[in-house]
């Protein structure tokens, strides 16, 4: 799925949560009590399951970036152990070779730019 695509999924399940926030109330879940979080509404079906649709391709896609990300990782470090210039960093305890990324780690400069990244296509995506 592109950063659109994702970006498009995000901004829909905000209304959604939004227009099922403020739904009218149909009923009580639980008899007896009469909390907010007991109210029961009335949410169209094919809404659902779109929605459902698009948390279970999210899911499905953050699993896939997730081992590959670990499988990079594992090689990376692969490659740096052994090596005159390997070094491990303090903060995430990684092994990389101080020629790579001018001595810095990269994981944590991956981590930051991809954080960096993703908050300015949400704030691009909010304003």
């Amino acid at each position: 799925m592109s950063n659109l695509k994702s970006i498009e999924s995000y901004n829909l399940s905000q209304q959604l949560r939004e227009q099922y926030q403020m739904a009218p109330r149909a009923g009580w879940d639980q008899s007896g009590k009469r909390g907010r979080d007991n109210h029961t509404i009335l949410v169209n079906r094919a809404q659902v399951l779109d929605l459902t649709d698009r948390l279970r391709s999210e899911a499905n896609i953050a699993s896939v970036y997730t081992f590959e990300r670990l499988n990079l990782v594992n090689v990376l470090e692969q490659l740096a152990r052994g090596e005159h210039d390997a070094v491990i960093c303090p903060e995430c305890h990684r092994t990389y070779q101080t020629g790579w990324m001018n001595g810095q780690c990269v994981y944590c400069q991956c981590r930051k730019g991809a954080s960096d990244f993703v908050q300015k296509l949400l704030v691009e995506s909010d304003g």
